[in-house]
């Protein structure tokens, strides 16, 4: 799933949540949650971004693991020497 890492939104909209946003004493971002969750049924999920190297040669990988054990970059093969190791592979490795 593609999420924006910024939405633009028109200039009467903008100022409006900026009004509101200052009334209420919040954020901008927090009120588009708040709206488009209640509005569009828009579940947002938190995510953790990991930073782990390729098993194969040693490049950093950012992941982005979500609730969900589903995870964006790498390629993830499991566990190995008694659950201490995890095994990662790069894009470039991975296609090898």
């Amino acid at each position: 799933m593609f999420i924006p890492k910024q939405i633009y939104l028109p200039e009467d909209m903008d100022k409006a949540l900026k009004e509101l946003a200052k009334k209420e004493d919040r954020t901008v971002p927090d009120l588009v949650r708040e709206i488009l969750s209640k509005e569009l049924n828009i579940i947002y999920i938190k995510a953790r971004k990991v930073i782990v190297n390729c098993s194969l040669c040693g490049e950093e990988i950012e992941v982005t693991i979500f609730p969900n054990k589903r995870y964006i970059g790498g390629h993830y093969f499991g566990k190995v020497t008694d659950e201490k190791f995890e095994y990662w592979e790069c894009s470039r490795c991975f296609k090898k």
